[in-house]
């Protein structure tokens, strides 16, 4: 039983049914029985205002301006699993796997990605490779009519986040038994 709190002198309550279950469980011996009632089916959703990009999105570097250049690494897909398109000058990246295992479980992964191509950009011209390590380049040949402008970047001591996105999360409430 776990004490939440009091109201008007009398204590708040929940009583928690849980059964600890082995980190390294094994799939296969698991019976049939509770996979289809789903009772040791688990379903997290995380915040994904802590997640880390490292697909980038580039112009060649400074001493030649001649193409728009995307790196993206999808190295949790196959070949077969990706789309690249381009719709105007919108160039669209996508990846759909659905993935069974033996024990019954499932992972699926989809992604899109949409990045708007300079005007000068010759789309006929796109190419795509993958590399072996799951590192997908996109360039697309420009002619060289971009212009660039630095922008500089004020610093405004007034402005304050109201909070970190990145912070530990807090619960405020216990989290119900069907969350894990």
């Amino acid at each position: 039983m776990k004490i939440l709190g009091k109201v008007n002198g009398k204590k708040i309550t929940e009583k928690l049914n849980e059964k600890k279950v082995p980190e390294k469980l094994d799939g296969k011996k698991i019976p049939e029985r509770l996979k289809r009632k789903k009772i040791l089916e688990r379903s997290v959703k995380c915040p994904p205002a802590c997640t880390t990009e490292t697909n980038v999105a580039i112009m060649s570097n400074e001493q030649e301006r001649n193409q728009f250049e995307v790196k993206l690494n999808l190295s949790n897909f196959h070949s077969n699993d990706l789309q690249v398109n381009v719709h105007g000058r919108e160039l669209v990246v996508s990846g759909h796997h659905d993935e069974r295992e033996e024990g019954g479980s499932m992972i699926k992964r989809h992604f899109v990605r949409t990045y708007t191509l300079p005007r000068s950009a010759k789309e006929e011209q796109l190419t795509s490779a993958l590399s072996a390590d799951g590192i997908l380049k996109i360039t697309v040949p420009t002619n060289g009519a971009t212009e660039y402008r630095k922008i500089p970047i004020k610093v405004d001591p007034n402005w304050k986040m109201h909070s970190n996105p990145c912070q530990e999360l807090i619960l405020r409430e216990p989290i119900p038994l069907w969350w894990w």
